[in-house]
């Protein structure tokens, strides 16, 4: 049993101890003192790969994940989504489709959420290095002539009903299932919203979403 003397900093202990566990992948919002910081990445990395030469099930099922409403992404700025262990560059294309990538810059490690949508590329903010948010290769450096095969990774993204998801799997790279469009959900015109923010699972905020929407039937 602790004493009264140490109960204190021992919660002290306990609670950075938690906020380092719910960090590594295991799904939680990481803690503001720790975003950025190596043992936070460190841990995570360590994490998963202890669960998988122990046989143990990934800490995120497959699946069509949640990440942002398509109000949300725009052609002028991507958007940084942290989510399922990783850090995404969200954006939207010239040609309206939505690319989910990488958000870190093979070249030195730049925030790609940072840079410039250009057609339907993704070009870093550091040194111009510009990315197919297609197929995540390098398309362009500005200063040079040749193009180096630097790959940034690629997410399957899909919009529907005015919201964005992204695949996501630890076996395969290819969605299993595709979502099907609410067709009665067209006759509604989204006019506010009411955001809830929880820590807690991914997989909870996909199921149970916090976020209500009032709509008003146009037709």
């Amino acid at each position: 049993m602790l004493s009264t003397l140490n109960l204190q900093r021992n919660r002290d202990v306990l609670v950075l101890a938690a906020e380092l566990f719910v960090s590594a992948g295991i799904g939680y919002l990481i803690s503001k003192r720790l975003q950025g910081s190596k043992p936070v990445t460190s841990l995570t990395n360590k994490t998963v790969a202890d669960r998988r030469q122990k046989g143990l099930p990934p800490p995120f099922p497959n699946g069509w994940f949640f990440v942002a409403t398509s109000k949300d992404v725009s052609t002028s700025k991507p958007l940084q989504i942290d989510c399922l262990g990783k850090t995404i560059c969200l954006f939207r294309g010239q040609d309206g489709v939505i690319h989910a990538v990488g958000s870190y810059c093979p070249h030195l490690g730049a925030n790609l959420s940072d840079g410039i949508v250009e057609e339907n590329c993704i070009k870093c903010p550091f040194h111009g290095w510009t990315f197919s948010g297609k197929t995540g290769s390098c398309t362009n450096v500005p200063y040079s002539t040749q193009v180096p095969q630097a790959k940034i990774d690629v997410y399957h993204s899909n919009e529907i009903n005015g919201n964005i998801y992204i695949w996501f799997s630890e076996e395969s790279d290819e969605p299993l299932w595709e979502i099907q469009a609410i067709k009665e959900l067209s006759h509604y015109k989204d006019v506010g919203r009411v955001t809830h923010e929880m820590n807690c699972h991914i997989q909870v905020t996909c199921s149970m979403k916090a976020v209500l929407k009032w709509n008003i039937q146009t037709q």
